[in-house]
């Protein structure tokens, strides 16, 4: 009931600003996802009671190794603060928690999105950006959870990501049929994330290549400031 009340109120919020509030309790919208950007013609702010305390259940994947879009679609300018969001598969299939696809649904990009004390938690990919156009955002004090890649920058150069003060942890082995056992805490494929202070942490990968941060091209950058703490079982 939670669930559905709140995907009524998202659709009922039709002008740039608007405030979805939640309350305590799990939101269960079974397989859909929540989109702040209005189908890209705007944004949404979300506010809820607690990160541990207001949180988003949704099942939404494409299947198997694929991700049609986020669970969370943050629109450009939204603010998020207080919320968890979690993808609730187990079974090995990818979902992205928070984020944006460029394809499958068609996620619009986003630049300029707040997230403050959030939780973002699944089995892979808990902050996954896949997008032909730039996006941009800021996250204070979050956690994000995963046993794959926590953060995932890829597909356009000039991504920019800034993670103030946050908590990532990539506990594996993950059960992905197609890349079993990796267990990437960070990993930028394209664009700039930028990690200021907060702790990283990588267990249990299983696979050679699992790591807790990584760059994989020439385009991606991933700085660390203030005394990142990192922790890991792996490379």
């Amino acid at each position: 009931a939670r669930g559905t009340a709140l995907l009524a109120a998202r659709a009922a919020a039709t002008a740039d600003g608007d405030c979805l509030s939640m309350g305590p309790g799990t939101f269960d919208i079974s397989t859909s996802t929540m989109d702040l950007s209005r189908s890209g013609s705007g944004y949404i702010n979300l506010r809820g009671a607690g990160r541990y305390a207001s949180v988003i259940s949704s099942a939404n994947t494409g299947g198997g190794a694929i991700i049609t879009a986020a669970i969370l679609h943050p629109g450009t300018g939204s603010e998020v603060a207080d919320v968890g969001v979690l993808g609730n598969l187990t079974n090995g299939d990818y979902q992205g928690v928070v984020g944006a696809y460029s394809t499958g649904s068609g996620d619009s990009a986003f630049t300029g999105a707040i997230f403050r004390n959030c939780k973002f938690s699944g089995q892979s990919d808990s902050f996954y950006i896949n997008h032909a156009t730039a996006c941009s955002g800021k996250f204070y004090n979050c956690e994000f959870l995963a046993s794959f890649d926590t953060v995932l920058l890829s597909s356009a150069t000039a991504h920019v990501f800034q993670f103030w003060n946050c908590y990532f942890n990539a506990t594996g082995p993950n059960l992905s049929a197609s890349q079993p056992g990796r267990c990437r805490t960070i990993r930028v494929q394209q664009g700039l994330c930028q990690v200021f202070g907060g702790e990283i942490v990588c267990v249990d990968g299983g696979a050679t290549d699992s790591k807790a941060v990584t760059t994989i091209a020439a385009n991606a950058t991933l700085e660390l400031y203030g005394g990142v703490k990192i922790t890991s079982t792996n490379s």
